[in-house]
């Protein structure tokens, strides 16, 4: 597992020198909606970059705009720079239908892929499982000529940020495992979806960064798509102490031959 953080402008000024270099990668709000943009997000960017970290720009969804409007913020937020990885921040209904949001979600997931880089869904089982995903409606397609898609679609076709903060949210990895969002299973026939990147706390403290901070896990796999390189194995034990384990089982085996 590949340790990671989260921001936006809520963190103010960061002191990346000062960030542990064990959060190899960091995912940084970009935009949010049509029209608002963050404020640190250039900032933010340069700071983990130039510390050699791996970079998420994510978008928070808003239910209320359209998917072009959206795009069209977060590009502009974005700029052209190379980022690693995509982000779409799913949380807010803001007073649309279920079938508004849902087609937004799918269609904006769409539009990023553009970006050619890998593309995750950030949601909770809180909010993704009622409404998102318990009402049976198809995604309507953005031309009625288009065939209608399933609605699970979402679940099966990109990958999982999960939010889930066990009991008392505190500021340690979790040994249990993550309440998952409705539709992504740990295995659904033929198909196996599972968290890529498990948000566990709002209540991380991490020195460079003032206040609280969200602290993550990642998935190697995940990690390697977005061009990081995997854990390596544990190194085995030195030589020496194997000679001696060896030379240890030599002389219970001799002890063993006396005794018979």
């Amino acid at each position: 597992m590949i340790e990671g953080l989260d921001i936006s402008h809520w963190q103010g000024n960061i002191d990346w020198d000062a960030v542990p270099e064990k959060y190899k990668w960091i995912a940084m709000k970009a935009s949010e909606g049509g029209g608002f943009k963050d404020s640190r997000f250039a900032q933010n960017f340069d700071g983990a970059k130039r510390t050699g970290r791996k970079v998420i720009s994510y978008h928070f969804h808003r239910g209320n705009s359209g998917v072009a409007f959206q795009k069209a913020n977060w590009l502009g937020a974005i700029g052209g720079r190379e980022i690693d990885g995509f982000g779409l921040d799913v949380e807010s209904r803001d007073g649309v239908t279920v079938q508004v949001l849902r087609n937004r979600v799918y269609w904006s997931l769409r539009a990023a892929e553009e970006l050619e880089v890998p593309v995750i869904v950030y949601t909770a089982d809180w909010f993704w499982s009622n409404p998102l995903d318990r009402q049976i409606l198809p995604i309507n397609p953005p031309n009625s000529s288009d065939p209608a898609v399933d609605p699970k679609i979402i679940a099966s076709g990109w990958d999982l940020w999960v939010a889930s903060w066990p009991s008392g949210n505190v500021d340690r990895i979790p040994t249990t495992q993550p309440v998952l969002p409705h539709g992504w299973v740990r295995k659904s026939g033929e198909i196996e979806r599972d968290w890529s990147i498990w948000q566990y706390t709002s209540r991380g403290n991490v020195p460079g960064i003032a206040g609280n901070v969200d602290k993550n896990i990642m998935r190697d796999e995940y990690f390697a798509l977005l061009g990081g390189a995997e854990e390596p194995p544990p190194e085995p034990p030195p030589d020496g102490r194997i000679d001696a384990l060896e030379e240890r089982v030599d002389d219970i085996v001799e002890t063993l031959q006396s005794v018979e």
